[in-house]
């Protein structure tokens, strides 16, 4: 015996690759598909090209046979000859004892007949083999040429292959594969022709570039009959013979690069057989179904080159894809120039003409300059237009170009590109030309136009210094004039991304045009306001760097150098470097009050870094009174109904949260969501969104948890929606910030295991801005909380432990936001069964609380509660029973008789009376504190729960954003 078939293996994998053939060669995704995904592209490419020495797993085998039957099938070949799986495990079960002979013979190459096209009469057929001889279809006696040789590591394009084959079997007829030079299409061309050649009976290529070649090429197929005559009478009996079929029934033919459909298109036999045509030009579009073939995926490319490029590692091979924009014919250069890679990209950047034009790749004709070159210069004779076109898109970046930009060129000072771009017609022949050329891909139903990053290279290096200036310039105009110049307002957005992806590779940063430095700063703001504050600080520093060092004296200038410098403080500050944004804000606020005057708008928008400082640096009340005051100078200067009023009211609705005044941010901020809403229209705008949610958050902290949560929940799906749109991401700021204010929401409402939502969220905002920012550690609070309110106590205290030593490394050990964690970890030791570091802890927190947010404040009062509780579990009971009562007073004044946080208190103050033998005092407040929590809060909470169990509750601390 010889259990793993090795001797056997060899033979049979060599059955299995002869079997995939008589099926028709099915691509690996196809199989993939067909098994339902059982097989997989890695194990089918190791079985099958021999890089596993061992007999293939029956498993394998019975998925991989029942895959390539139902592949035969769908390609109109009969799959019985191929075996069952029952043939194929008496095969196997051979294989596996040492036999090398398995008896596989190959299918007979049989098609089941194709449906006709309606209206047209059956075309003949060829006529059958008898049932002894073999089929005249099996791939041994296709009558094959003058195909050329696949090239040296094919690589990828399986997905094209496969549309192609379901084209053209599935209907029968015509498919032409357009691009431009050098991305490939010969080659799959030819890689379709070798695949699927068992498919076929008669396989020819003819090289379509001149009429003449053509017809030369179909009269070598040799079936016409006479040999006295020309290449046309002898190419039209060929036509009439694949037409009707005879002697072959089952022909491809190849017409390669046919670039002029009028030459060419009464050379394709009609009715029977497939034809693949290759072509840059676009027109064949309207005679044929199209296939716009696209540069290698940058996975292929990385593949591709990491096979050719010995030791490149993936990170060059990267490098190098992005540099060729994954165009086949350069990266094939690339591999074949043996140049260092650093040598390569310097010279493909500084001189692609050069390069490109050296050291030809060897099967392909000319070089891929030659092709580009040649077609340049027949725009310059034919559509000089396309041609000042073209030069302008070379300076856009590699991605679509919107038309509507183009279209903006009558905003060009007077020139040749002003009239090609500002007249309709000739601007649309001119793209139309750069389309039928292939030096463009147009796409009319987005409405845009693409220019392959080599072509632009090409392009500009035929360009003088002067010509590129001046293209240069034209573009920044051009991308200026497109501004849609509201970067808040989210149908804006997707204009403002395709902007972006031309910015830099048009120098726009670097351009003193005023139009062109407005869609800088607006660029900076949309990078800001979708979530980016890496890339809005980053754009920012890149203008200020090439704008003018002095302080310009057009007050218009000054704005827009003031208005980046504000958007780099935020970006700054969402990025948690706050030192150095209120620094940046500080310093910009004092040049526009002293240049602009303390009413000019940019002003006006700088004075809400006042407050925001001081909220940072844990001064509530200073930032109370600093936004108030900003408030009225928004109001003063853009009116109560506008964006920057929205915001300025929204500071002053937080202000009031961190205050205590719990009542009146809810109504405020119900006023700012109600106005906003009003103001967009729509309530799914995610600024609409942001008020909600705030909303929503003051509704907890004023105690109103079910409210709270039911509006937390419509904010949700409102966001829900907006992410499923595309207009936000999961990790946008205010997602996130709404998943912290949700989870929070569901823990205070009971709802089981809010902790999960918590840690989920916690983790994002880990990822997202790092661990120590405030977002972060405002979500790690949330998550300790609601693991303490689910008895997790353990949990609990590690993370609420880890949270408050970074709280204090954050934002100092005085901040109150330090000692209120500090306060949500005393509870935790509490609830672990040590109320003296609880004490410890609480000692500590209510010092610095006295001394930041007064005696007092709702922390101050919380951490007096859970003091309480600490004291009655270590025996205090006289000392719980007086901290409790001060408690008490305090949080009926503060938040209410009916807050959860009041009640909690006064539950917790009549166990201690009870424990004191006070049992009808404390009996008398139960009565009444259980109908209020259950008015509040309703009877099934966690909180009326423990209430009734007689077990202490600690209110717990809800980080608000700063």
């Amino acid at each position: 015996m010889n259990p793993s078939g090795e001797e056997a293996a060899p033979s049979f994998v060599a059955d299995l690759v002869r079997l995939r053939q008589d099926a028709g060669m099915p691509s690996y995704s196809t199989l993939e598909r067909l098994s339902d995904h059982r097989l997989s592209r890695s194990t089918m490419s190791d079985v099958l090209t021999g890089k596993r020495v061992r007999l293939p797993e029956w498993r394998f085998v019975a998925v991989f046979v029942t895959a390539c039957r139902e592949a035969a099938a769908e390609s109109g070949l009969d799959p019985d000859p191929l075996g069952t799986p029952a043939d194929w495990k008496n095969r196997w079960d051979a294989a596996m004892a040492g036999h090398r002979d398995v008896g596989y013979g190959g299918a007979r190459r049989t098609r089941s007949p194709r449906p006709e096209k309606s209206g047209t009469a059956p075309a003949p057929t060829s006529p059958a083999a008898p049932a002894d001889d073999p089929s005249p279809y099996t791939a041994e006696s296709t009558l094959w040429g003058p195909v050329p040789p696949i090239v040296h590591d094919f690589i990828g394009r399986e997905d094209v292959l496969e549309e192609m084959r379901r084209r053209l079997i599935g209907r029968g007829g015509v498919i032409a594969v357009q691009g431009l030079a050098g991305v490939g299409k010969t080659q799959v061309a030819i890689a379709y022709a070798n695949h699927f050649k068992g498919n076929h009976d008669l396989v020819w290529w003819i090289s379509a570039e001149t009429r003449e070649r053509a017809l030369a090429d179909l009269a070598q197929i040799g079936i016409a009959g006479e040999t006295e005559m020309t290449d046309e009478d002898r190419a039209a009996a060929v036509i009439d013979a694949l037409r009707l079929g005879r002697p072959y029934g089952q022909w491809l033919l190849v017409f390669d690069n046919a670039d002029d459909p009028d030459r060419v298109r009464d050379l394709l036999p009609p009715e029977r057989g497939n034809i693949i045509i290759t072509t840059r030009n676009s027109r064949w579009r309207a005679f044929e179904e199209l296939h716009e073939l696209d540069v290698l995926s940058r996975r292929e490319s990385v593949e591709f080159l990491s096979r050719r490029i010995r030791g490149l590692s993936e990170a060059d091979a990267h490098r190098l894809a992005e540099a060729a924009g994954d165009l086949p014919l350069v990266l094939e250069h690339a591999a074949e120039s043996r140049i260092p890679l650093d040598e390569y990209l310097t010279r493909l950047a500084a001189a692609p003409r050069r390069l490109l034009s050296a050291n030809q790749p060897s099967g392909y004709p000319v070089s891929v300059t030659e092709s580009w070159d040649a077609a340049i210069e027949r725009l310059r004779q034919d559509t000089p237009p396309a041609l000042e076109l073209l030069r302008c898109c070379a300076f856009f970046g590699a991605g679509p170009i919107p038309l509507e930009a183009l279209e903006r060129g009558r905003y060009l000072p007077r020139s040749s590109l002003q009239t090609t771009l500002g007249d309709p017609i000739t601007r649309s022949r001119a793209i139309g030309a750069l389309g039928r050329t292939a030096l463009a891909r147009v796409d009319p139903a987005r409405r845009t136009i693409q220019v392959h990053r080599i072509v632009q290279a090409v392009v500009r290096d035929r360009l003088s210094a002067a010509d590129v200036e001046q293209s240069r310039h034209d573009v920044h105009l051009l991308l200026a004039a497109a501004d849609p110049g509201d970067p808040d307002d989210f149908d804006n957005w997707p204009h403002y991304e395709e902007l972006r992806g031309h910015m830099s590779p048009s120098g726009l940063e670097g351009c003193r045009d005023p139009s062109a430095q407005r869609l800088v700063l607006n660029i900076v703001r949309y990078l800001r306001v979708v979530g980016d504050p890496v890339q809005a600080r980053a754009l920012a520093d890149r203008a200020l760097r090439q704008w003018p060092a002095s302080v310009p004296d057009d007050l218009d200038a000054l704005t827009m150098h003031l208005a980046v410098n504000r958007s780099k403080a935020d970006a700054m500050g969402a990025l948690g470097a706050y030192d150095d944004a209120f620094e940046l804000s500080r310093t910009t606020l004092a040049r526009a009050q002293a240049s602009l005057g303390d009413d000019h708008e940019e002003t006006v928008i700088l004075g809400r870094s006042v407050g925001a400082e001081l909220r940072m640096r844990g001064r509530f009340a200073e930032a109370l009174e600093a936004d108030r005051a900003s408030l009225r100078a928004h109001l003063r200067v853009f009116g109560r109904d506008h964006p920057q009023s929205f915001m300025a009211r929204n500071n002053v609705a937080i202000d009031d949260t961190l205050n205590g005044r719990h009542d009146d941010a809810a109504r405020e901020d119900e006023r700012v969501y109600r106005d906003a809403l009003n103001f967009y229209g729509r309530a799914d705008h995610p600024a609409v969104l942001y008020y909600q949610n705030a909303m929503a958050r003051s509704l907890r902290h004023a105690g109103r948890y079910h409210a709270a949560l039911q509006v937390a929940d419509q904010v949700n799906e409102g966001y829900r929606s907006v992410i499923d749109r595309g207009i936000l991401s999961e990790d946008h700021p205010w997602v996130l910030a709404h998943g912290n204010d949700l989870a929070a929401a569901r823990a205070d409402a009971g709802v089981p295991n809010a902790y999960e939502s918590a840690s989920d969220v916690h983790n994002r905002c880990w990822r997202i801005f790092g661990v120590n920012h405030p977002q972060t550690l405002a979500a790690a609070v949330t998550l300790g909380s609601a693991l303490r309110m689910s008895r997790r106590t353990k949990e609990a205290l590690d993370r609420l432990t880890d949270t408050a030593d970074r709280y204090r490394s954050t934002f100092g050990t005085d901040h109150p936001y330090t000692h209120a964690c500090a306060i949500e970890l005393a509870a935790a030791h509490r609830q672990s069964g040590d109320p003296a570091a609880a004490i410890t802890l609480l000692d500590g927190a209510l010092s610095g609380l006295h001394g930041t947010v007064g005696a007092g404040h709702p922390y101050t009062l919380t951490a007096m509660t859970t003091r309480a509780n600490a004291l009655a579990d270590s025996g205090g009971l006289d000392d719980a029973a007086a901290e409790a009562r001060t408690a008490l007073t305090g949080l009926r004044r503060v938040l209410g008789p009916d807050h959860p946080h009041t009640l909690a208190c006064a539950g917790n103050l009549t166990l201690v009376l009870s424990d004191l033998g006070r049992q009808q005092e404390a009996g008398t407040d139960r009565a009444d504190i259980l109908v209020r929590y259950q008015r509040s809060l309703g009877a099934e909470h966690p909180h009326v729960t423990f209430f009734l169990r007689r077990e202490r509750l600690d209110p717990g601390f809800s980080p608000m954003p700063l």
